[in-house]
């Protein structure tokens, strides 16, 4: 941030990829990776107990949770898809996915690596499969990326999965 003369705030280049609005913003990210919650700090009792930092906050069964709490898997699923997009062309560039006719992405999310994948392989098919506050977005996304025709979204076994 940066104070004028006139003693007010404004983001600096900088502080532009925590806008909403920013074309990769990073917002969703930051809070979420800051501690949004109380899962922040419970390691060593994920170490004893052998549970996640969810099953002990909450008493569910591990991304459970962020289905039961739409505000909570907003932020988790737009950090994932902001994070995604820093980290995830490297893996489409690294790896030769040709051999690959159709390619399951259990828990991702929004979509966003199965899309840059699908993009790059135009005879691969694609299945998302996520829990329900997750494939929302994963359809936008397969959508926007003019891939329903090559990629099934689908949320209902996993959710059966998580619940049972």
């Amino acid at each position: 941030m940066a104070e004028d003369k006139a003693r007010r705030f404004r983001l600096t280049a900088l502080g532009q990829p925590l806008r909403t609005d920013a074309a990769d913003s990073v917002r969703a990210a930051s809070i979420f990776l800051s501690g949004e919650s109380e899962l922040e700090g419970r390691l060593i009792d994920c170490v004893r107990s052998g549970k996640t930092a969810i099953e002990l906050a909450s008493g569910t069964t591990n991304w459970i949770e962020y289905y039961r709490q739409p505000t909570r898997a907003a932020i988790f699923n737009s950090a994932m898809t902001a994070l995604s997009n820093a980290h995830y062309a490297g893996v489409v560039d690294a790896y030769d996915f040709r051999s690959i006719r159709k390619l399951v992405d259990v828990g991702g999310g929004h979509g966003r690596l199965l899309s840059m994948i699908l993009t790059a392989y135009p005879k691969m098919r694609g299945v998302l499969f996520d829990l329900p506050h997750a494939c929302d977005g994963g359809q936008k996304t397969i959508s926007e990326a003019g891939l329903s025709n090559r990629c099934e979204v689908g949320a209902d076994k996993f959710l059966k999965l998580y619940t049972n």
